[in-house]
């Protein structure tokens, strides 16, 4: 059995998912960044770590 699936569709899940991925982190990856500015020396660094 086959199925259609219109490319919008495939288009518009792809979309939606790039751009969750650019904003969503796991959290292993936020604690990566803690652990990261509690050790940088860099005024400029520790800005960008806590964006």
């Amino acid at each position: 059995m086959t199925r259609d699936v219109h490319v919008s569709a495939i288009a518009d899940a792809v979309k939606k998912l790039c751009m969750e991925a650019n904003v969503s982190l796991e959290p292993d990856v936020l604690r990566a960044f803690d652990r990261a500015l509690a050790t940088e020396r860099s005024p400029a660094g520790k800005q960008v770590l806590q964006i």
